[in-house]
């Protein structure tokens, strides 16, 4: 299991690459260039729908995770020429909120998934350890 999403990474690269005064256009092209994955292959499409000015409210109904929408919304007024540093680092902060909220949920049940081979594996042969002599016993005193 990757440790953060690949979203979470671009947002939280993104947020650097703004804070050393890079615009945001140049930094999804290189960013997109670069890597390769499935937040990439949407952030691509997103572009060529943007360069071809056709996006629409419909391109933001198929993206489930509300932090991509998000981020992609802030990505158009960041295009636009408006200023989105705060309001990035504010979903910066919620989706790392986010992503340690289910890791904590994960390490919950770690506790109970690990008892599992102990039932299956381990309970059985102290069963036998236990009843063994008992049926043992049993079978000599019934000849």
């Amino acid at each position: 299991m990757e440790v953060l999403t690949d979203s979470y990474n671009f947002l939280n690269e993104l947020v650097f690459a703004l804070e050393d005064g890079q615009s945001s256009y140049n930094f999804v092209e290189s960013y997109v260039e670069v890597n390769t994955n499935a937040w990439t292959q949407k952030l691509s499409q997103f572009i060529f729908k943007y360069k071809s000015n056709s996006v629409t409210n419909d391109d933001f109904q198929s993206i489930v995770n509300p932090y991509e929408k998000a981020i992609l919304q802030l990505l158009i007024k960041s295009f636009e020429g408006d200023p989105v540093s705060e309001e990035l680092k504010k979903i910066e902060n919620q989706y790392f909120l986010a992503h340690q909220k289910n890791l904590d949920q994960h390490i919950l049940k770690l506790p109970y998934l690990n008892m599992l081979p102990l039932f299956i594996f381990l309970f059985p042969a102290y069963l036998t350890l236990l009843l063994g002599p008992i049926f043992r016993e049993l079978l000599r005193s019934l000849q």
